[in-house]
């Protein structure tokens, strides 16, 4: 009797020992699909853009380097010297085709300055050590923090150092919850860009299931996310909801753009709350936000531009549902010009 007992004892215990392990699997192909999909969507968007930039209006989404020389905009020129040239007041989309070297400078910096602050440095896995930088924007704010032991590394993060935190919500393996907690605590902080990008993942993954409710409720949680971060002129959601939405990941579960649909209020509600908790928290820490100087706004429109003009239909489903008031997707300056652009280099 006693042996047929430890036999079954054990034999349960193999069993969930086994179920164990292959969730593990489960969820580890997951996070290494989802960063293979957001790897080549940011790929396919950089190639696009730099065609783009040869026959069109906005410039190219390029990588940005944060080591450039600052220039006070006080120094630039009021005029371009070069004919046929703007200056940096005057209205231009795109830095590389319409401004001086000299005010294009002057834009690039700007763009390294709002990177920094959004959060910008991307970890480089440990096969891609000897990569090029390029690939990896704003690695060298994180790439020391990387070199620390994983418990260290979570402790920074905890503590509220930024770099920490950014460095941690990157890592693969790690208490998830926290991550997510991080990632918020990064949001109020102002460093929106992989914090939004971790968040939407997880809620993209946890859409991908059988249960309607569940993952109608997920998915309208990556939209409020997405879209919060477009109304903090960041597209890093996005590129996140889109790459994962859009493509194959989902497979024979239901998409979100179709769990979507009908599901506006629910998509209201978590934005209005998650606007209403970041203000709250601000206030509470006494932090107050940058806004985004002139060229990150012109190159915030060159992502838009890029969205509307690859996924034309998810951009007016989500147009239709009206959760902001300010519909960036349609009124930043130069998006139009840039969707044109977009259109034009693709024939």
């Amino acid at each position: 009797m006693n042996n047929k007992l430890s036999f079954s004892t054990l034999a349960a215990a193999g069993l969930c020992l086994v179920a164990s392990v292959g969730f593990y699997y489960f969820y580890q192909t997951e996070e290494t699909v989802v960063s293979s999909k957001l790897d080549v969507q940011s790929a396919n968007t950089d190639d696009l853009a730099a065609r783009q930039a040869k026959v069109a209006t906005s410039r190219a989404i390029t990588k940005k380097v944060a080591t450039l020389a600052v220039i006070e905009p006080s120094a630039a020129p009021q005029q371009a010297e070069t004919s046929g040239l703007k200056s940096f007041d005057e209205d231009w989309c795109s830095a590389g085709r319409e401004l001086s070297e000299e005010d294009n400078r002057l834009a690039q910096s700007q763009q390294a300055d709002w990177d920094e602050y959004q959060g910008v440095g991307k970890v480089k896995p440990g096969y891609a050590m000897s990569d090029s930088d390029e690939r990896y924007p704003g690695n060298s704010f994180v790439a020391s923090y990387q070199e620390l032991p994983k418990q260290e590394l979570r402790a920074l993060a905890v503590a509220g150092d930024k770099w920490a935190m950014v460095a941690y919500i990157q890592e693969r393996h790690g208490d998830t919850k926290l991550k997510i907690d991080i990632a918020k605590q990064l949001l109020v902080m102002g460093a929106t860009h992989h914090a939004l990008q971790y968040i939407v993942t997880r809620s993209m993954i946890a859409a991908k299931t059988t249960d309607s409710k569940e993952a109608t409720k997920q998915a309208a949680t990556a939209l409020s996310y997405a879209l919060w971060g477009v109304e903090h002129y960041s597209t890093k959601g996005l590129l996140a909801y889109f790459a994962l939405g859009s493509g194959s990941f989902f497979g024979d579960y239901t998409k979100p753009d179709v769990l979507l649909q009908h599901a506006g209020v629910s998509v209201q509600q978590q934005y209005d709350a998650l606007s209403a908790w970041v203000e709250e928290e601000r206030e509470k820490l006494g932090i107050n936000t940058q806004q985004p100087p002139k060229a990150a706004i012109r190159d915030f429109a060159v992502s838009v531009a890029h969205y509307r003009y690859k996924y034309p239909e998810s951009i007016e489903l989500i147009g239709g549902l009206a959760i902001t008031e300010s519909d960036r997707f349609n009124n930043t300056p130069c998006v139009n010009e840039g969707l044109a652009g977009f259109i034009e280099s693709s024939r």
